[in-house]
């Protein structure tokens, strides 16, 4: 998480990615040549790690560019400022009753992933609104109405008992959202 980044100073935090790097070296590669002599054995070592790295960094820039296209913001070369957030803060609560309830039932301790939160929030807004409000794009073809699975409860009160059954249910116009909030929390196995 970044408070200042790239000249860019944000109210709260931003996840931002600030270092790209590839766990590929010459020594992990490993090469086979039979019958190719002692000076070329010699010299194709050093060939082969000025290939390997010359490859590693132009994927490492078309793995940039990629995520900039999408997010732009996700990508920070020159940080300023980096956020301490402290991982283990406690679960604030929140309107929704039923759900907080359930956060504190559960066995193992939870703690609020802001790296994560922070980074859907950012593709959200940076990269899924923008395809939503696109007709053309595959995205909102596919989301835009958004088919939800059957819905099946009982109902009853002191005149009627019922079972309730709903299908092809669609949830339409997701175009229309303009902002997302959330609170994302796990435990300390999902590393």
């Amino acid at each position: 998480l970044v408070k200042i980044c790239d000249g860019k100073t944000y109210e709260d935090v931003s996840s931002a990615i600030t270092k790209i790097t590839l766990p590929l070296t010459y020594d992990t590669a490993h090469f086979v040549f039979d019958n190719i002599g002692s000076v070329l054995g010699t010299v194709l070592p050093v060939i082969g790690n000025i290939a390997l790295t010359a490859k590693k960094e132009m994927l490492v820039s078309i793995i940039k560019s990629e995520i900039a296209r999408e997010v732009p913001s996700m990508i920070c070369e020159n940080v300023e400022k980096m956020s301490t957030i402290d991982r283990d803060m406690d679960i604030e609560y929140r309107n929704d009753n039923i759900w907080f309830r359930l956060l504190q039932r559960e066995k193992v301790q939870l703690f609020r992933d802001r790296v994560a939160e922070e980074t859907v929030k950012l593709v959200f807004k940076e990269s899924i609104m923008g395809h939503l409000r696109n007709l053309s794009s595959p995205l909102r073809q596919s989301l835009d109405p958004l088919p939800l699975f059957p819905l099946e409860f009982q109902y009853w009160d002191d005149f009627i008992k019922s079972n309730v059954k709903v299908c092809d249910t669609y949830l339409h116009n997701l175009k229309d959202l303009s902002d997302m909030d959330m609170v994302l929390v796990r435990d300390r196995s999902l590393n």
